[in-house]
């Protein structure tokens, strides 16, 4: 999954002043490019919404794989602008992807 960066929290311990929080990180490529992190996605038909061509009968839910390292830090892949398996209308959907997008 294509993604400008993600977040790691870190606890911070209560002081005399203040509560203990958690301190938000956020984690990107140094050179700006986007970052691939392994997931899952799919597509459904909610089944409330009346037959026909209605775009709000289709919902889009995804998931991060995460690794056990720091407890739920994303798998990052390697990226390539060049990968097609996996977008929509490619015929790579079900392909293993390119050595380049492989985690």
């Amino acid at each position: 999954m294509p993604a400008h960066g993600c977040y790691e929290w870190v606890a911070m311990p209560a002081t005399e002043t203040k509560n203990a929080y958690k301190q938000p990180y956020f984690i990107s490529p140094t050179d700006g490019q986007t970052m691939a992190m392994a997931g899952l996605y799919e597509f459904w038909r909610d089944r409330i919404v009346a037959e026909g061509d209605d775009p709000a009968a289709w919902v889009a839910t995804c998931t991060v794989i995460t690794t056990e390292a720091a407890g739920r830090m994303p798998r990052a892949c390697r990226w390539s602008s060049s990968r097609t398996a996996g977008r929509p209308g490619s015929t790579g959907a079900t392909r293993t992807p390119p050595r380049s997008a492989r985690c």
